[in-house]
């Protein structure tokens, strides 16, 4: 993870500083800390937070399913052609099984029309010995899924189309060029998700007449000593903004060549006589020249 900058937003003082360097110092406080640690990695206390969290989102009408993956197999690639990028082909029983329909194609042939269904983790920023950047996501499928991939090659393609899915769900551009499948089936570490789906019928409970000022309101709900009438007024929907509104990227296509990001730069040679004020001053006819500086990030060396 990016620790060095999260420590940045910190904006600790000298002082501040000061007494962590001493606090670690301690062995006292070193032996709490180490307790913490094991304490939140534990599973069971792992457990008890899940069900505590359910019960919190029952209390707001909707119910929610921890989604632990189950690793399969390791992409690499790069992503937006800046960064490597590894993609994690995972299986959890709580994700919807794989289902067909018979339809036929615009040729006229009758088929099956397949849906896969899966689960998009958001990308998260992990960082190697080295000290460089890169970026990972987790897809999770049912087991079925999987299964009926190992065993064929048409269906494997189908999921392996994962990518086109965090393509278009996160909004960057993935190398599918230069795709490579890693030895070891799961890179980083595995981190839940989440699957939240409204209670039927829920209704939610009028807010008490005398609120207790030390409970941390939802966001959708109304904080004390706002009146309804003070919430500002959404106006219905137009067919313009209807739509999310994020930045088009170029999906590339199996095949076609890769396009690397490039940057040109101008450059001359700077005299101190093209700056000097006198009567015999000329201009330098020294010329400007460019340089183009490509990323290569599939070239191991």
């Amino acid at each position: 993870m990016e620790v060095g900058h999260k420590l940045k937003e910190l904006n600790m003082t000298r002082d501040e500083i000061g007494r962590v360097e001493t606090a670690f110092k301690d062995d006292t406080f070193r032996g709490l800390l180490l307790d913490y640690a094991k304490e939140i990695s534990d599973p069971d206390n792992k457990k008890k937070y899940e069900e505590e969290i359910r019960l919190l989102e029952e209390e707001r009408g909707n119910t929610i399913d921890f989604i632990h993956p189950q690793p399969y197999k390791a992409l690499k690639t790069s992503v937006d052609g800046k960064q490597k990028c590894f993609v994690n082909i995972c299986t959890n029983e709580k994700v919807g099984k794989p289902e067909f329909k018979w339809g036929v194609s615009e040729n006229g042939k009758r088929g099956q029309h397949w849906t896969l269904p899966h689960t998009l983790h958001p990308g998260r920023p992990e960082r190697d010995p080295k000290g460089n950047n890169f970026m990972i996501y987790d897809v999770i499928f049912h087991p079925d899924t999987i299964h009926m991939a190992s065993r064929n090659k048409g269906f494997m393609d189908m999921v392996d189309t994962a990518i086109q899915g965090i393509q278009d769900g996160f909004k960057v551009r993935l190398d599918q060029n230069n795709i490579k499948v890693l030895a070891t089936k799961y890179k980083g570490t595995p981190q839940p998700g989440v699957i939240r789906k409204p209670i039927p019928g829920y209704k939610a409970e009028d807010p008490p007449a005398n609120p207790d000022p030390l409970v941390f309101p939802y966001p959708d709900e109304n904080p004390s000593g706002c009146a309804a009438s003070n919430r500002p007024t959404v106006g219905p929907k137009t067919k313009e903004d209807s739509k999310p509104r994020s930045r088009p990227t170029a999906s590339q296509k199996p095949g076609e060549p890769t396009i690397p990001n490039y940057t040109l730069k101008y450059r001359s040679f700077i005299d101190l006589q093209d700056f000097r004020y006198s009567r015999d001053w000329c201009v330098s006819l020294t010329r400007s020249f460019q340089c183009s500086y490509c990323m290569l990030n599939s070239l191991s060396s």
